[in-house]
């Protein structure tokens, strides 16, 4: 019933059945890893997208901040070109006031760094049309006062003028006007210089606030949109962490869990590895729940102060105890007191050495009996309790009780049983004998000491475990007694299983009494020889001449008279006669003659010995002759054969037929006699062999029988080491044979034939 329940029982129904996981290369995908990717790839696009605004107000920053640097030192060239025009203006005023080579250089020195100064603003200003026009202004005028002061000089030094301070006052006049015009232009270049800076450098200003604030709107953005990603992401996670978490307490619980999560990344996954989990202990629980409340023998576990925390069902089929009446019970009360003792000392030993421990003990029942069980123990120290199954072995208790007392009655029965035992091993050596063989030996047993079996009897034998299989024969021989005197005696020998092995049992018969009544009967058939069987014998003489006229011619009564008295004596000698051989038989005293003859041979004797009973009879006799070399004690063998035959003719039916027969195989030759009389009950074919026996017990046709002919048969037939036995059918006739062992083959040719004869 336990193993059908394991092996049919199912999960629980409020198990989710989870579909197996995708493959891991397809699952990638789907990964929480993958997932973190692609969230984290929108954060990097949208701080991508933010660096690019940055970089582009930053570089606008920048341009702005090169076109401020370069009206800054276009202001710086405007100065220095102001600088030098003034220097100019001040070196024509010491030229004019005194013409020098020395202040002419300077002059025209200073106008080249003039001219310098205009070439790098044109090249400054080369995309402003406004400037460059204004510079073109300056260039015009600088020529202009070259050309005047040129040609002042040609005057000069032509002496045109005869006044040089007057020309060279109309010469300053001159210069002076183009000094004011220079100076009105270099003011609209200044002018239109610092607007141009002005601007740049609001716009400069402007461009570092923009980037200021894109860049911390950028940065609050990418906090914001970093923290909203974490958030949902973890939002997502927790959810089925918590998920997960809420199934693991609820399975503690063994509440039904919560389906599993859909999707195919690591949480994923990880729950339905935690459902198949819960499926597997489950299915695991449940089977030790069948187990529990299935198992015959209870189940139970007790903490360290010996208090029982969990038990079985089968506590109140065993006990009678309710589980719930067990639980926070003191498991000590459970054992009776005789046993307390040996129940503590041996859950201290487990708790000690850590191993599995028995205890055979009895328990208290809750109807106050008591019952045999023999716990096993096993100490768990991560669970900190000891873990017990309680066997109810009152039946085997009650059966080695039993077996106890049947082995006292046996050793009972054997010590005063009135033959006497002996166990002993291959060697001989006494290993057990009964009281009865120590009275037969007169001897104790410390007398015997070490002796073997062979030392008590006067020959020695064979033990039937040192040939290797019991012999069946029973030893003739006598035992050596304490007065020295031998005491005859029938030893027979088997093998018998022990615990230690193979052992021979001997069986030992005081044969003395049987010994003394053959002695008697022995005695008797010598009286009877003597003192019957010659006087009948003497008898039979003198009425077989009264028959034959010896004594002259007597009447028909009384000459049938002693026809009459002739058989019955006849019969009574035969008796005699079969009473010796049986005795000879028996005691040993018949010696075979043993000579070579053939099967035709002895079937030819037989015929001349039962052809006349044959014919009395009307019987007709069939020969079917095999023949054979035989060696074989030919007169025992051929009163066999007159036997069987005589036995067949007597209980058969005149007008049948009777017939003789032979066979034979590579060792031995079959002879068999076959009647067609009423037959033999199969009940009575067993016995009909022994002695005094006769089947039907009934007279047939007025013959009558000693019923020791066919236990002779028996006799002569096993003495030649062959076999003998019968078929019959009621009503059917009969079928003697027996067997006899063949000589050695010889070359001969082997005729079959048949004859009748009656």
């Amino acid at each position: 019933m336990l193993i059908s329940a394991l092996a049919f029982s199912e999960p629980p129904s409020n198990m989710t059945q989870v579909p197996r996981p995708t493959s891991t290369r397809a699952s990638l995908r789907h990964s929480l890893l993958f997932a973190v990717l692609v969230w984290l790839m929108m954060v990097l696009l949208v701080e991508f997208c933010a660096l690019l605004v940055s970089f582009s107000l930053i570089s606008s920053t920048e341009e702005k901040a090169q076109k401020l640097e370069r009206a800054r030192q276009a202001n710086e060239l405007t100065t220095s070109l102001t600088d030098t025009a003034i220097d100019i203006e001040k070196l024509v005023g010491n030229y004019i006031r005194r013409t020098s080579p020395d202040n002419r250089y300077k002059l025209f020195n200073r106008l080249g760094d003039f001219d310098n100064l205009l070439t790098k603003l044109e090249t400054h200003y080369a995309d402003d049309k406004q400037a460059l026009e204004t510079l073109r202004d300056l260039k015009t005028l600088r020529q202009s006062a070259i050309s005047k002061l040129e040609k002042a000089e040609t005057e000069l030094r032509g002496s045109s003028f005869q006044d040089p301070s007057a020309a060279f006052s109309t010469l300053d006049r001159n210069l002076l006007k183009l000094g004011e015009k220079l100076e009105a232009s270099l003011r609209q270049l200044v002018v239109r210089q610092a607007k141009e800076q002005l601007t740049l450098k609001e716009d400069a200003s402007r461009s570092r606030e923009s980037v200021k604030l894109s860049i911390i709107a950028i940065s609050l953005g990418n906090i914001f949109l970093a923290l909203a990603v974490a958030a949902l992401f973890v939002r997502g996670v927790t959810q089925r962490l918590r998920r997960i978490l809420t199934n693991i307490e609820r399975f503690e619980r063994q509440e039904p869990v919560l389906p599993p999560s859909t999707g195919s990344d690591e949480l994923a996954l990880l729950d339905k590895k935690f459902h198949e989990m819960t499926e597997t202990i489950s299915a695991t629980r449940h089977k030790e729940r069948v187990v529990l409340e299935y198992a015959t023998d209870v189940i139970l576990s007790f903490n360290d102060v010996g208090t029982i925390t969990a038990v079985s069902r089968a506590a109140e089929t065993c006990w009678g105890y309710p589980g719930s009446e067990l639980l926070g019970k003191p498991v000590i009360d459970l054992i009776t007191e005789d046993f307390q003792k040996s129940f503590v000392d041996t859950v201290r030993m487990v708790r000690q050495t850590r191993e599995p421990k028995a205890f055979e003990g009895r328990v208290v029942t809750k109807s106050r009996g008591e019952l045999d069980t023999l716990w096993s123990f096993n100490w768990g120290a991560e669970e900190d309790s000891m873990f017990c199954v309680a066997h109810d072995i009152s039946e085997r208790k009650r059966s080695e009780r039993l077996i106890q007392e049947s082995e006292q009655r046996i050793r009972a029965i054997i010590e005063h049983m009135p033959v006497g035992l002996a166990v002993v091993d291959s060697q001989g050596h006494i290993l057990f004998l009964n009281n009865k063989l120590l009275e037969m030996v007169g001897k104790n047993l410390q007398e015997l000491g070490q002796h073997t079996i062979f030392d008590l009897v006067e020959n020695r034998f064979s033990l039937p475990i040192v040939n290797g299989s019991p012999t069946g024969e029973i030893i003739q021989t006598a035992l050596h007694r304490r007065d020295k005197t031998p005491l005859p005696v029938e030893i027979s020998t088997d093998i018998v299983s022990l615990s230690a092995g193979e052992a021979v049992l001997c069986t030992i018969i005081d044969v003395s009494e049987r010994m003394k009544v053959q002695e008697i009967r022995r005695e008797f058939l010598r009286m009877v020889t003597h003192d019957l069987r010659t006087p009948l014998a003497s008898v039979k003489g003198y009425f077989q001449l009264l028959e034959a006229g010896a004594y002259g011619k007597q009447s028909e009564s009384a000459e049938s008279a002693a026809a009459r008295a002739t058989r019955n004596l006849a019969e009574v000698i035969d008796v005699i006669s079969d009473l010796l051989d049986v005795d000879k038989i028996e005691s040993g005293a018949l010696v075979l003659a043993p000579s070579l003859t053939t099967i035709d041979s002895l079937f030819k004797e037989v015929h001349e010995k039962i052809s006349s009973l044959a014919a009395s009879k009307e019987i007709t006799m069939h020969y079917e002759i095999n023949d054979m070399p035989l060696e074989a004690d030919v007169s025992l063998i051929l009163r066999v054969l007159v036997n069987l035959v005589g036995n067949a003719i007597k209980f058969s039916q005149p007008g049948s037929t009777v017939a003789l027969r032979s066979e034979f195989n590579e060792s031995s030759v079959r002879i068999e006699v076959k009647d067609q009389g009423c037959g033999i009950p199969k009940e009575e074919q067993e016995h009909i062999f022994e002695h005094y026996k006769q089947a039907q017990k009934i007279e047939i046709n007025g013959i009558r029988s000693s019923g020791l002919g066919l236990a002779i048969c028996k006799r002569v037939v096993e003495a030649h080491a062959g076999l003998i036995g019968v078929q019959s059918e009621v009503g059917k006739g009969s079928t003697f044979w027996f067997t006899l062992p063949l000589t050695t083959p010889e070359e001969t040719d082997h005729g079959k034939t048949t004859g009748s004869g009656g």
